[in-house]
């Protein structure tokens, strides 16, 4: 893995690359990221794509709310409090 910097109007982009061992080319992906935003459990997956033989791109989409520290997703769910929809009948 290696860490770039993507310049954009907004600001700079933190990004990461995934490549396969060895020498290319190699086809090319980008991963986006969901809703906890960059986390270990991403870099874990554009590792193993890149070991499948693909180039993988995976750039911070939140770039423009400053830094963040990487989010524990486990901490996260287990302090979520779940709404129990139920119906009524009228």
């Amino acid at each position: 893995m290696r860490k770039i910097d993507i310049t954009t109007r907004d600001g700079v982009c933190r990004s990461y690359v995934f490549h396969p061992e060895g020498q290319g080319p190699w086809p090319g992906a980008i991963m986006l990221l969901d809703g906890p935003g960059i986390r270990p459990a991403l870099f874990d997956m554009a590792a193993r794509l890149s070991k499948s033989g693909y180039v993988v791109l995976l750039p911070d989409l939140f770039y423009r709310a400053g830094p963040y520290p990487p989010m524990d997703t486990k901490v996260v769910w287990a302090n979520a409090t779940c709404a129990t929809l139920t119906a009524t009948s009228t």
